[in-house]
Parts: structure tokens; C-alpha cells; sequence
């Protein structure tokens, strides 16, 4: 399975290769400033599952955080396109809006909500709220390697 999903204008575009591994609603300030809204919403997926085209419209900066996390906007329209997230130096991940996602590609409910204290607004969900930095962040990779070994446990 190989979707193409782009921003908003359609100039920058990804190709996924498989569904999202889970799906993350950040409240950081970091994330609010970087989206423009009260919280980013975003879809998981290994690094290797995404391809970046060579030609492509991607400015990329680095968040001024201890984790390591690059993010990439639009040149053309400057909407969000893409996170990368690298944990422990070798295991990274690809974080993509989950309004960008096509609309034939199933995406889970919200696994998570991060740097819930930094809220505009209550999130009535089931998602768990996780308030502070360190527990915001454990908790992020804790569900991200849950989900790799769900992933490899299914495909045996």
C-alpha cells in the first residue's frame, strides 16, 4: 500500500507506506506555535514507512527542546507537513497531521494527549492526559514501543 498525502496547497507531499502505528494530540507550546491551533493532532509512523520525494517544498527546522525533533513546513503555504522524531539515536519515527492523511486510510482514535497543562481548552476523550515534560515524553516512546511490539507480535 503506497498513499501520497500532501498539505493543504498539495505542494509538498509524502508517500505512506503502511497505516499509523498511533496517533498523538500535543499541547506544548512548541507544538501550538508550529500548527497555529490549540494542539497538533498526529499520526505515528516508522521513519521507513515514509518516503519523501527529492523534490519537494520542505523547510525543516529544529525544536529547541532536549528531544531530538525536526519539523518540516510547507515553503509554499506553511502548514505542517512532517515530524521526525529520533529516539535513543537509532529508532526514529514520522509524525504527519492526521488532517493530511487521505481519507481511505484508517486512522485510530487518539492514543494519547501531551503536555496536557499547556491546554486552551478541556479534551473530553478517553485518551489518557499526561501534564508534565518527563511524563509527556516517557510516556510518547512508551506508547510508541508498545505499538512497534504490537506491530511485530501481529506480523509474527
Amino acid at each position: 500500500m503506497k498513499q501520497e498525502c500532501s498539505c493543504s496547497c498539495g505542494k509538498s507531499t509524502l508517500i505512506i507506506c503502511t497505516t499509523p502505528i498511533s496517533r498523538f494530540a500535543c499541547h506544548c507550546l512548541n507544538c501550538q506555535g508550529y500548527t497555529g491551533l490549540p494542539l497538533s493532532d498526529d499520526c505515528a509512523f516508522l521513519a521507513k514507512d515514509v518516503v519523501v520525494p527529492q523534490v519537494n517544498s520542505i523547510q525543516y527546522s529544529k525544536s529547541n527542546s532536549l528531544i531530538s525533533l525536526k519539523r518540516g513546513k510547507c515553503s509554499s503555504c506553511g502548514s505542517p507537513v512532517i515530524s521526525i522524531f529520533n529516539v535513543f539515536g537509532f529508532l526514529s519515527f514520522v509524525y504527519i497531521p492526521s488532517k493530511n492523511i487521505p481519507p481511505n486510510i484508517n486512522i485510530t482514535r487518539i492514543d494519547a494527549h501531551t503536555f496536557y497543562k499547556r491546554r486552551v481548552s478541556e479534551i473530553y476523550d478517553r485518551a489518557p492526559k499526561y501534564y508534565g515534560y518527563w511524563s509527556s515524553q516517557l510516556n510518547t516512546v512508551r506508547i510508541l514501543l508498545w505499538a512497534l511490539l504490537r506491530l511485530k507480535i501481529h506480523k509474527g
